[in-house]
Parts: structure tokens; C-alpha cells; sequence
């Protein structure tokens, strides 16, 4: 199967370039969009990801955010995302309870698959996926326009 070949020599090249994180992590950079948002919340926020939960803690760490994250719910969990929304409600109930709850997605099925849930739902245009084809999610350009 020429795609679990090509997955497992990604993820065996990542982890080279792991071993010398100051590399790993030279190649990766932050929107400064993405900056401008973590700057101006106040609420600390939970990541909701299809990555690895160690990639994504170095890289919230290296660049200066790891105070503000509350958990990390990553695809060690699941690569679903309405898997990752029940073990999100679920777990942090309490802490949830009379909060906004924003999930923002370059893809609209991910979007889709978790409407179920008390969450705001934003597509992201600037993500791989660019436009909607069979949704109608609201667009966003940018993470200010929920601030």
C-alpha cells in the first residue's frame, strides 16, 4: 500500500530530525496571526489534533505558549475528531461548563462530524482545503475575527 509506505517513511524521517530538536524545530514557524491570538486570550485553551501529542507539546512550548494549554487531546487518542470532541466533553466537563468552545478546521467533514457538540464551528480558509464543497460553515481569514 503506497500510502502506509509513504506515512511510515514520514514518520521514520521525522523522527530523525527529532534527535536534534533545535532542527526539528527550526523548521517549523507560527502565523502571525496565531501569535496575535495566543497574545490576546485570557482563557486557557485545549488542542484538538490528529498529531502526535509529543510534537505538539514541543512546538506549544517553543514558542512560548504551553502556560495557556490546558490539555492536549492528540490522535494517541484517536484520529477522529468527534472521538477527540467525546473524550474532550467527557473529561473537562466542569471546566467547559459556560465556556465559549471554538473548533476551527481547514476541513469541512471534521467540521461536520462534530456538530453534535456545544461548539462553534469556523472553517478555516487559510488551511490546505481553501473553499467548502458541500457545507456552509462560516469562513474565517483569520483567528482575530473571533477575539
Amino acid at each position: 500500500n503506497y500510502m502506509a509506505d509513504y506515512e511510515s517513511k514520514f514518520f521514520q524521517k521525522r523522527c530523525e530530525l527529532k534527535k536534534n530538536i533545535i532542527l526539528w524545530l527550526s523548521y517549523h514557524k507560527i502565523y502571525e496571526q496565531a501569535k496575535k491570538f495566543f497574545n490576546n486570550i485570557t482563557n486557557n485553551i485545549f488542542i484538538l489534533t490528529t498529531k502526535d501529542y509529543d510534537s505538539v507539546k514541543k512546538l506549544v512550548k517553543h514558542f512560548g505558549y504551553f502556560s495557556k494549554v490546558e490539555d492536549i487531546i492528540s490522535k494517541e487518542i484517536s484520529n477522529d475528531k468527534e472521538i477527540l470532541f467525546e473524550y474532550l466533553f467527557s473529561r473537562h466537563k466542569s471546566l467547559l461548563n459556560d465556556k465559549r468552545v471554538i473548533f476551527i478546521d481547514d476541513n469541512e467533514y471534521h467540521l461536520k462530524s462534530v456538530k453534535k457538540f456545544p461548539v462553534e464551528l469556523y472553517f478555516a480558509r487559510w488551511g490546505y482545503s481553501k473553499k467548502q464543497i458541500s457545507n456552509n460553515f462560516r469562513g474565517i481569514n483569520s483567528f482575530e475575527e473571533l477575539i
